[in-house]
């Protein structure tokens, strides 16, 4: 599980995108920022370079289609705020291994950690769409998906 909690490595040789990384970070201003771009385009290469000069502490979640699972999902999704904001594992508590109400009580309280902390924490979701799960969506607040037009 600790590559998917960390950005990956920046290799020597790349093409730095110092436009790119400004903007993210302007963009955070409004909470939520989605990098989109074929594949191929350097995405996580260009987010993990803004990243590595954030002031700001950021966790990082790589996700797969096994995330799909909303347990596990929340239960990546809390260690990577951890990585970011220590002690939010402990006060969040543990995930229930079953039920929405479960689910839903955790978010609270994570959401609620993070208020609580007085400063911006980023967490940063790469690959978000290879989860394809509408339990995950809805848990999580991110319904609006639309597929590419044709």
């Amino acid at each position: 599980m600790t590559t998917k909690l960390r950005a990956p490595d920046l290799p020597a040789r790349r093409l730095s995108r110092p436009r790119l990384v400004a903007s993210i970070e302007e963009s955070l201003a409004f909470g939520v920022v989605l990098v989109s771009a074929p594949a191929g385009y350097g995405k996580t290469m260009a987010v993990a370079e803004w990243a590595r000069s954030a002031g700001d502490p950021v966790g990082w979640l790589s996700v797969d289609p096994g995330d799909g699972d909303p347990i596990r999902f929340w239960r990546h999704l809390i260690a990577a705020v951890d990585s970011a904001l220590p002690g939010t594992a402990d006060r969040v508590g543990p995930m229930a291994s079953e039920g929405e109400l479960a689910i839903t009580s955790v978010v609270t309280a994570l959401i609620d950690t993070v208020a609580d902390a007085g400063r911006r924490v980023v967490v940063v979701i790469d690959d978000y769409d290879a989860v394809d799960s509408p339990a995950v969506d809805s848990t999580s607040g991110i319904c609006c998906r639309s597929d590419p037009p044709t």
